[in-house]
């Protein structure tokens, strides 16, 4: 059972009192009713959805934080890490877990963040020295972007297992350069096998674009 409470005597709860458990989220003080009995069937559907869950925390503490702030659009009163539970869920039971050092290594087609634009708004493309360049498709994008605003690349290397983010400020002449269909040039090396992903993010007004991992092909 939930409620949610609107009172001062409770505030910002966070802990618990007898049967209720207190959490605020997005300024919103929740109560939960702690269940008297918990079952815990184990059939092979819930086994398999608790390995998946285990599986997109790990993700999500490993490199998934990383990006939150890319996460812009969210339903109702979630936060960025259900944003990115909701949106890699199904791709879970493919995640890879070291059984060792319980490191997950990312996968093609996971959802770094939720934006106004879609993943197709910004393409990467490659020099002869593997150098990423970062382009945008979406002419929309482009009249929205404003100096001081961020551009960069999220990078899975494949070589050192290292999941990287990297960006850098956007500049007044660097966006007519975007317009006449030119790319910006980064510092990063995007090699074959790697995943990677472009974004474009404003953390003056919460917006961004949507990325999600592809491999670089030969």
């Amino acid at each position: 059972i939930m409620a949610i409470i609107n009172s001062l005597a409770v505030g910002k709860a966070r802990n618990s009192a007898g049967n209720l458990t207190f959490s605020t989220i997005k300024g919103r003080t929740i109560a939960r009713e702690k269940p008297a009995y918990v079952r815990n069937p184990q059939t092979l559907k819930q086994t398999e959805q608790r390995e998946k869950m285990t599986k997109i925390v790990a993700a999500w503490r490993q490199f998934g934080y990383q990006v939150k702030h890319l996460f812009t659009v969210i339903a109702g009163y979630g936060s960025a890490y259900n944003q990115f539970v909701k949106l890699n869920i199904s791709k879970a039971k493919t995640l890879v877990v070291d059984a060792i050092t319980g490191k997950v290594t990312p996968i093609v087609g996971l959802v770094m963040g939720s934006g106004k634009y879609d993943s197709d708004a910004i393409y990467l493309s490659f020099s002869e020295t593997d150098m990423a360049h970062f382009n945008v498709s979406s002419p929309q994008l482009i009249d929205e972007m404003q100096a001081g605003d961020v551009f960069g690349v999220i990078r899975w290397n494949s070589t050192s297992k290292k999941f990287e983010v990297y960006s850098e400020e956007l500049f007044d002449e660097q966006i007519p350069m975007l317009r006449n269909g030119n790319y910006l040039d980064t510092d990063v090396v995007v090699q074959v096998n790697d995943l990677y992903a472009g974004y474009w993010y404003s953390s003056a007004r919460n917006l961004s674009s949507t990325p999600i991992l592809k491999k670089r092909e030969v």
